[in-house]
């Protein structure tokens, strides 16, 4: 959970600044980190982290 919870706080800044700005890719990548959450949350951290490598690329061309 640790490791998670530290690879989620790395996103969180870009998450937000995406977020802010609203839109369809806002939502998608909202609805991505709660359902990765609650999956970490269960301990499945396989599908937690999966989610959070989407994630990761998704935030990666939006910052571009």
């Amino acid at each position: 959970m640790q490791k998670f919870n530290a690879r989620l706080r790395t996103m969180q800044a870009n998450l937000a600044g995406v977020i802010a700005k609203g839109g369809p890719l806002a939502s998608e990548l909202k609805g991505k980190a709660v359902v990765a959450g609650v999956s970490a949350k269960k301990a499945d951290f396989a599908k937690a982290n999966q989610l959070l490598d989407e994630l990761e690329a998704q935030l990666k061309k939006a910052m571009a």
